[in-house]
Formats: structure tokens, C-alpha cells, sequence
């Protein structure tokens, strides 16, 4: 973007991303088995989708707040190889993941193993599922029995196979075949005519008119004899599970509907009723029977299918055509299944991810997180609403033209790190707009293998003060930097990332921000001897920080103007020389009004109180000399 945001405007004028809405570095896997739950309601192993695939994911982003069906799209895929655990469910469910997968539970989000003060699963704890008991069904080919199967329920459902018998009266033959079949969702005329087209079937297409409702719809015909004798042949009923598991597909596009809460399948035909109870019961679906009258006297049998269980079933099993049919948009995920055990298996094994339009998936029934993007793009108003993450393009593309010289400084990346996987486009946009004359300042988590090997590219641009290198690093306490950032480098990883950079001749500088804890002074008098430029400090922002982490830290203390008065104080008077130190307006703003407060604040030592200090175990002053 170009524009001065308000997240960058105090270091710069520009801010550069050369990916449009994420860096792909979710650590969030499952192993290649999988099975990812498909818009159209089967499942196939996470290994085998593509980018653009739809499938389901959730959302609660509703008046009621609750987790509902939403459908997805397969933005990103990648493979990554990890520690392996195996999570396995009371009723039988088995998933291989990484220990930092997370999970949605009745208690929210919940990572797979402890992390820091993260929460994380245990025995016992409610996974949310797409139904009570879950049979996982890998989707399958369609056999020719199938093929037979679906043609016999859709042909029979909503189809015209009949002979009309002119004998004696003037006409050109006397016996017509015909047949002709319709209906307004495409994709059941679509899967009709293919199968007929893998059994050389010959028919010609046409338009239907439907005049009460003023729509077109396709159809397809034939009144040849031998066209009309194969196809009456192929529908033939067979008692065999394919055939069964057709039938009802078909049966179901021609005959039937999904409310939300039920399937009905509902016909006349006494012949047809029979069977689609036969394949019913073979697969062992729950449902009822009820029979009525129809305006003409005539009985009719409708087929009710209800509860998550059966109804998932059902389109596991069945595979039907029609999506309208099944649209799960909206519905409420009420079902939960319990942890039995969670298994450390010893060993790193390949596994998968995906990033999705709804930044979840489900995976072996279950909801599964799989990244922070579209917070984060939301976060950095990249887009305004939810609903547009969906529409991204998976293009890497940068935010400025890398050609192109811009007036005063470009802070580059703002929305994600440099990291290993990006490092080969960083060297690529960060040369060009060093050629085209920009300055840059360069913002990140210290990664040694990215930071090194950038640095070296970049080594002809050292002179010439177009560079300053800005890393964070927001506290000295090890236990505190892994709850906040866990996947970040260590503290002395930072450190000695800083010291080298500084030591090959680059200008460099610090951000603390947020600081975490009472080290602060101690951050600033590690690094300041290696750095060149200036050390930022600010606070967190406690919109952007989860509830339970800004009490469990008690930041509301930490960040109290009168300790930010404190911290400053003591800061200031041992490096305002320097000239090294600067403070973001949200530490500034969120200091005492009153100026004789700041001066006089606990001591003119700029000392801390004791509850503070005992928070952290660590003394005060002796953290600082």
C-alpha cells in the first residue's frame, strides 16, 4: 500500500509488503492421511486437494456468535516435516498433527500440546465435530454399477422413458420411443448425460420452458428405439452396494431436499419406495417413514433422514450431484466428541497445511485452525471486510512498484517477517528499489539464516546509508518471550543477530515494542552498544492481545502511566545523552499529564514498586547495572 498508516507513520512514509496478504508461514500441520471435509460433503486426504478446491469450513461471525458452516476455498498448500502426535477420539477417530495445530473446542481454540501458557488440549476436553459420531468415508470413483445406480433414481425420479403405441392411426410409426429428462439444477442433467455418454448412449440436448416460473432449463432426448432399448436396460435394478449407493444419489437429485435439520425424499411409485428402503438399510441410515395423501388421493411415501450423524452419512455414501441440495451454509456446529488420548509418536514425519478463505478446515470431522492471515489482513486494513479475504489473489505481489523512486523512507515488510521462505523474493523487490534510489528501513524478527544471506545480496547498498536494519526485541526473559511469541527466535539468537550486523557496518536499531515485562531497561542497556540508529518503545495495544493474556501478565499494570513515568525516567536519565532513544505515541500518550508527576514518580530513582518487581522474581536494580 501507499499510504502513511497509521502503524508506521512515526518511522516512515511508505510501508512495503511484497506478498498482498500473507507470508505462508503457518506451522499449524496434519499429516498427508487427512481427510478434509468437501462442499460437497465427502471427504479426500489433505495430500490430494488443489488450490481453489471448495470445501467446508466455519465461521462465527453471526448475531448468535456461535461456530456455523461456511464454505472455503483452498488459497495455499504446502508441506512442511514435523514431530509427530496422534490424537485419538473416543469414538475411534484417529488424527496425526504437529503439537502446535490447533483445535476448536467447546472452550474455544486450543493448541494440540502446552506451549508457553497457551491452552492447550487434554483428555477429555470437547473437540467441536461435524456430528456426534462420524464414519470417515474417503470419497470414491464412480464405478459403472454406481453410474447404473444414479441413472435409475434420476431417470426414474424425474425422467420420461415410454413407449406410445399408434397403432391403426395415421402416423409414421406406429410405436414412438421416447425419452426426455429435466430439471432446473444443471449439474443433475450435467451428471445424466455424462454417464449416458460412458455407456454410448446417443441423445441430442434442448431447452426446457419452464413458463410458470419464466426459466430455461437444460434437457436432453432421444426417440431412437435402440437408444431408448439401452437405456431402459441400464436402470435396470441390481442388489448390489454400487448400485445402492447410486440410486440414492440419483433418487435424491430428482426426488429429494435437505432443509438444515432433515433429508426427504418423497415419491409415489411403490416399486421405487421399496428400493430406496432397501438401499437405506443396507448402509445402515436411520430414518422414518411417513405416509400421506397427495391432492389426488394418491399415497405418497416420504423418506425422513434426521440428526448430524445420518445426515452426514448419507452424503458421504452417496455423493449426489446437486449442491443446492446440500447446502450446510449457515448451519449451526452443535457437536462435540471427546479426547480419549493424545500419543507423542517420537518421530518427524511430512505433513500438510492449508490456508483457506475462512481460516479454519475440518479435518478427520473436526474443526481445525490453520492460520492468523485474515486477522491480521483485517488487523492492517489490507481488507475491510471478512468476507473479502475469500476473493484474495494467491499471487505474490508487492505493494509498490520496486522500480519506482518514492519520496523519503519505505518500512519493509509491515505485515509479515523475513523469514526462509521468503528471503529469495526479499533479495529480488529489495535490490530494485535500492537501485531505483529508495531508502529502506528494514523491519523484522532476527532470522540468522535470512538475515545473513539478505545482508550479504544487499552488501553493495552498506555505504551508501540507503539501509537501516530494525529487529525487535521485547524482553530479556525467556519464559516471557515464548507465552507472546513462540515460534519467534530466542533472546540471544536476537542479540547476536543485532551484534553481527552491527559489527559488518550496517546502521542498525531496535524496536521495544510492546515491551513485555520490567526488563525493559535491560533490553535497551544490552543493545544500545549495537546500535547505530535509534531504539524505539511503545506498549501493546490491548485490542490486539488476547483477554486472558493481558490479565494473566497483569499488562494493565505494567502499562499504568505511572510505571510508563518510571521506566522513562529511569531510561532518560542514564541514555537521553545518547540520543539513541525514542518513544511510539502510544508509550507518550499513556503517560501522567501532570509533568511534576513524571519527575517525582516513586522516587526520583525512577524506582519500581515492590508488587511489580516480585511479578517478574528478579530485582529491579541489579536487572540493570
Amino acid at each position: 500500500m501507499d499510504t502513511k498508516t497509521k502503524g508506521t507513520r512515526e518511522w516512515s512514509e511508505r510501508s512495503f509488503n511484497f506478498s498482498n496478504h500473507c507470508s505462508w508461514m503457518c506451522g499449524y500441520c496434519v499429516g498427508p492421511d487427512a481427510l478434509i471435509y468437501m462442499r460437497n460433503g465427502t471427504f479426500e486426504s489433505i495430500s490430494s486437494l488443489k488450490i481453489g478446491s471448495k470445501i467446508w469450513g466455519v465461521d462465527n461471525n453471526t448475531p448468535s456468535k456461535r461456530y456455523s458452516f461456511k464454505e472455503a476455498t483452498v488459497l495455499k498448500i504446502w508441506t512442511t516435516t514435523k514431530l509427530a502426535y496422534k490424537i485419538i477420539m473416543e469414538n475411534g477417530i484417529e488424527i496425526i498433527c504437529s503439537g502446535d495445530h490447533r483445535w476448536l473446542t467447546d472452550r474455544g481454540w486450543k493448541y494440540t500440546i502446552k506451549s508457553g501458557r497457551n491452552p492447550y488440549l487434554t483428555r477429555r476436553i470437547n473437540i467441536k465435530s461435524i456430528a456426534s459420531t462420524i464414519e470417515l468415508i474417503k470419497a470414491q470413483e464412480f464405478s459403472d454399477l454406481y453410474k447404473k445406480g444414479y441413472l435409475s433414481g434420476q431417470i426414474r425420479g424425474d425422467g420420461l422413458l415410454r413407449t406410445y403405441d399408434y397403432s391403426g392411426k395415421k402416423r409414421t410409426y406406429d410405436i414412438q420411443y421416447q425419452f426426455r429428462f429435466t430439471i432446473k439444477d444443471s449439474e443433475g442433467v450435467d451428471r445424466v448425460s455424462k454417464f449416458l455418454q460412458n455407456f454410448s448412449i446417443d441423445f441430442r440436448d434442448f431447452i426446457f420452458k419452464n413458463y410458470t416460473n419464466n426459466e430455461e432449463w437444460k434437457g436432453i432426448r432421444t426417440s431412437k428405439r435402440e437408444e431408448y432399448n439401452k437405456i431402459k436396460d441400464l436402470i435396470e435394478y441390481q442388489l448390489e452396494p454400487e448400485y445402492y449407493r447410486g440410486f440414492l444419489a440419483g433418487i435424491f437429485d430428482s426426488e429429494g431436499s435437505y432443509s438444515g435439520s432433515s433429508i426427504r425424499i418423497s415419491n409415489t411409485n411403490p416399486e421405487i419406495n421399496k428400493f430406496i428402503k432397501k438401499s437405506l438399510d443396507y448402509f445402515n441410515i436411520k430414518h422414518s417413514e411417513a405416509l400421506r395423501l397427495r391432492g389426488n388421493n394418491k399415497p405418497l411415501t416420504e423418506f425422513v433422514i434426521t440428526h448430524s450423524n445420518n445426515i452426514t452419512k448419507f452424503f458421504q455414501i452417496t455423493v449426489t450431484a446437486i449442491n443446492r441440495k446440500k447446502n450446510f451454509e449457515g448451519k449451526q456446529l452443535n457437536n462435540v466428541i471427546k479426547i480419549k488420548d493424545i500419543i507423542p509418536l517420537g518421530y518427524k514425519t511430512k505433513m500438510y497445511d492449508i490456508t483457506t478463505s475462512t481460516g479454519n478446515f475440518i479435518a478427520n470431522g473436526f474443526v481445525s485452525h490453520n492460520c492468523y492471515a485474515k486477522g491480521m489482513a483485517l488487523r492492517f486494513h489490507q481488507i475491510e471486510t471478512p468476507e473479502e479475504w475469500g476473493i484474495m489473489t494467491n499471487k505474490i505481489k508487492p505493494s509498490l512498484n520496486p522500480n519506482r523512486k518514492y519520496e523519503g523512507i519505505i518500512m519493509t515488510p509491515t505485515s509479515h517477517d523475513i523469514t526462509l521462505s521468503n528471503v529469495d523474493l526479499a533479495k529480488k523487490y529489495y535490490k530494485q528499489l535500492l537501485l531505483a534510489g529508495n531508502t529502506l528501513l528494514i523491519v523484522s524478527k532476527p532470522i540468522k539464516r535470512a538475515i545473513f544471506p539478505l545482508s550479504d545480496h544487499l552488501e553493495e547498498f552498506k555505504d551508501t546509508n540507503q539501509i537501516t536494519w530494525r529487529f525487535s526485541i521485547t524482553t530479556m526473559l525467556e519464559e516471557r518471550r515464548k507465552i507472546f511469541e513462540p515460534k519467534a527466535p530466542g533472546i540471544q539468537h536476537r542479540l547476536e543477530v543485532l551484534e553481527e550486523m552491527y559489527d559488518r557496518g550496517w546502521n542498525t536499531s531496535v524496536s521495544i515494542e510492546p515491551f513485555l515485562d520490567i526488563t525493559l531497561p535491560t533490553i535497551v542497556a544490552s543493545v544500545i552498544p549495537c546500535v547505530r540508529e535509534k531504539i524505539w518503545i511503545g506498549i501493546m495495544n490491548k485490542q490486539y492481545c488476547p483477554k486472558k493474556l493481558w490479565v494473566d501478565n497483569k499488562l494493565a499494570k505494567l502499562y499504568s502511566p505511572i510505571i510508563l513515568a518510571n521506566f522513562k525516567t529511569l531510561i532518560d536519565t542514564r541514555f537521553s545523552n545518547t540520543g539513541k532513544i525514542k518513544y511510539k505515541d502510544n508509550f507518550v500518550n499513556n503517560l501522567p499529564k501532570n509533568k511534576q508527576t513524571i519527575l517525582t514518580a516513586y522516587g526520583s530513582g525512577g524506582e519500581l514498586p515492590p508488587e511489580l518487581e516480585a511479578q517478574e522474581n528478579i530485582s529491579w536494580k541489579s536487572s540493570f547495572k
